[in-house]
């Protein structure tokens, strides 16, 4: 309930003592954004200062923070269950085939011949042209 004084104290100190809204939320060890968005709605309400003597500290809060008041009254019980969806099942990709051994030397040593083209060489046997130069390269340094 400390936060019901911090709206008066925080009223009286800009308006009677004259501090502007950052001091009065250094004073009172409120952020800035909090204490000037205190005063945009009080200055949306049209609220003047002094206040009046019937405005207690629970009808300037519903007044300036509607919300507040509305949000106890809402049950629990009233939100309802979650429909249950059922969950996309996943494509899985095909896989990599293991190409042999000697599939791979072969199109190595075709690839290092003169005027070979190593990405058409590798679109005319189906495989990814990287592929191709890793098995080009690995098969120069003799991994292969």
């Amino acid at each position: 309930m400390k936060y019901r004084t911090l709206l008066f104290d925080a009223l009286r100190l800009h308006f009677d003592e004259h501090l502007s809204r950052l001091d009065v939320g250094r004073r009172l060890g409120i952020p800035k954004s909090t204490i000037c968005d205190l005063f945009v709605r009080f200055n949306k309400q049209g609220v003047s200062w002094p206040l009046p003597d019937r405005m207690t500290s629970d009808k300037l809060e519903s007044l300036l923070y509607p919300a507040r008041i509305t949000a106890d009254i809402i049950e629990i019980t009233d939100i309802p269950e979650p429909a249950l969806v059922e969950e996309p099942v996943a494509r899985k990709r095909p896989r990599r085939p293991n190409f042999p051994h000697e599939f791979k030397i072969t199109l190595a040593e075709k690839s290092l011949q003169p005027g070979a083209n190593v990405a058409q060489l590798a679109r005319e046997h189906g495989i990814n042209d990287n592929l191709l130069f890793n098995w080009r390269n690995l098969y120069k340094r003799g991994l292969l």
